[in-house]
């Protein structure tokens, strides 16, 4: 109701447009637009085992998916969700580091899936096929984000006492614009 979503749209349409201006090189490919929710976990942002079919697979969550993508994710209403306890490894990896998020399955020697950065203004996942099939000592899969990848957020401040706050350790990671 203060308009935060639709000022946040209008600012990324315009870096979308024109992202020299702006001070990118290309700008995202796009942008990905997520409400946060309640029940979220680590598997929902960032990705991690789940069922498929009759296998155990790790399926990429939002964070993965957008930076495959080469789109910018967007969480709107972000303190909607348990933030602090679902990030995980994403907190190391927002610091600048990598971090490993798990095997592509249970199996022995299964891949594992890598998060890090390119270097490069564009986003690149190395050996996406293992996700699908996965071979026994390969890998790892590496999602790798671009320098001019962006996670966003809106955040109602004045909802704080009904919704979840951000700890310290998160929210220095992020620039706040009130």
């Amino acid at each position: 109701g203060s308009g935060k979503t639709t000022l946040l749209r209008q600012v990324v349409d315009r870096i979308v447009a024109d992202p020299k201006s702006f001070g990118f090189q290309a700008g995202p490919t796009g942008v990905e637009w997520s409400a946060a929710e309640e029940n979220w976990s680590a598997t929902d942002l960032v990705g991690g085992q789940t069922i498929d079919g009759a296998e155990l697979r790790f399926r990429p969550g939002r964070v993965l998916s957008a930076v495959a993508a080469g789109r910018w994710l967007i969480i709107d209403e972000v303190n909607r969700a348990d933030m602090d306890r679902i990030f995980g490894g994403l907190l190391t990896w927002l610091s600048g580091q990598d971090v490993t998020l798990g095997a592509v399955s249970p199996s022995i020697g299964s891949p594992q899936v890598e998060l890090g950065w390119s270097g490069t203004a564009t986003c690149s996942v190395e050996n996406a096929a293992l996700l699908t099939t996965p071979e026994t000592g390969a890998g790892p899969v590496r999602y790798l984000a671009g320098t001019e990848w962006r996670l966003l957020g809106t955040y109602n401040a004045l909802d704080a006492q009904r919704v979840f706050r951000f700890g310290h350790a998160l929210g220095r990671r992020f620039l706040r614009v009130p």
